[in-house]
């Protein structure tokens, strides 16, 4: 792993918030970044990352996902904006990384970098982690980034891994957790997503039915994950979004970034107060263009 190269500018958001992790004990799949620096220099990439592989087990398979610039700050955390491949053989993980590079100039990213300000297009890093072949996935928040509850931590878990829950696709069991009291709201859980053990990629399988209703982690996960959410608040000096992963009963953080713009949002009950009779100004059946302009 590229330890020595720190600067966010170099190893982009994501990395840099991995070398923390991995700085501060907790316990991350091993990993490595192809820094801004190497960007274009295909023979230097293909030999840092032939270097890392080499001291992985010849099993193993990698997620190769980006590290850009700016992405997971405190401002704009690009999530789901540029491409991830997940369960990646070692002789398709140069591919998978220029296919990741190349999302970084896609139509939707310079959208979302326009109407955030940004320059066109950004400097992009690439990470390649091991992959965990986990039994439970999920999102966590430190915080409650709906209610804005900074007393109540948030999980939503699957079983395998995550990419159902990230996309939307699967149904996610809910876990709310204030001073160790724990509230469930649990899905009928009917898929997962595993990693394909003959080719490269995931799987989704459908759960047996004794499985579909029960809770996909114990009260004792729930509470690790709990304080591992509070330690991870401190240590990163403000609320995070965690993804995580638990495989063979042990807890791994995949990434950790902060909740966007949680301290710039008014906390309270918010109301209007408005002498406006909106009965007499539009009479009868309003259209759905006419209600897309009125209704604030």
């Amino acid at each position: 792993m590229t330890k020595n190269i720190n600067d966010k500018n170099t190893i982009g958001g994501k990395a840099r918030n991995l070398m923390l992790l991995d700085q501060r004990g907790y316990k991350v799949p091993n990993w490595m970044v192809l820094p801004t620096l190497t960007f274009g220099d295909e023979s230097n990439e293909a030999a840092l990352v032939n270097q890392f592989i080499s001291q992985n087990d010849e099993q193993s398979s990698y997620a190769v996902r980006s590290s850009a610039v700016e992405e997971d700050g405190k401002q704009h955390s690009f999530a789901g904006q540029f491409e991830t491949y997940l369960n990646v053989t070692a002789d398709s993980v140069m591919d998978a990384v220029a296919r990741v590079k190349k999302s970084a100039s896609s139509e939707r990213v310079m959208r979302y970098r326009k109407e955030r300000g940004l320059e066109p297009i950004g400097q992009m890093a690439v990470i390649i982690q091991e992959m965990v072949n986990a039994e439970v996935s999920g999102v966590a928040f430190s915080v409650n980034p709906v209610s804005l509850n900074e007393k109540e931590t948030v999980m939503s878990a699957v079983y395998g891994l995550g990419e159902g829950l990230v996309s939307g696709e699967l149904s996610a069991d809910t876990y709310y957790v204030t001073d160790e009291n724990i509230r469930k709201e649990i899905a009928d859980k009917q898929r997962a997503y595993v990693m394909d053990e003959n080719t490269a990629g995931l799987q989704l399988l459908d759960l047996p039915e004794s499985k579909r209703k029960l809770a996909c982690l114990s009260d004792e996960a729930i509470l690790e994950l709990n304080e591992v959410l509070k330690r991870l608040e401190r240590d990163f000096g403000g609320p995070q979004d965690v993804e995580f992963a638990f495989s063979k009963g042990q807890l791994f953080i995949l990434q950790t970034r902060p909740v966007t713009n949680f301290s710039t949002k008014e906390k309270g009950e918010y109301t209007l107060w408005d002498n406006s009779n909106i009965v007499e100004s539009y009479p009868g059946i309003t259209t759905p263009l006419t209600f897309s302009f009125i209704q604030k």
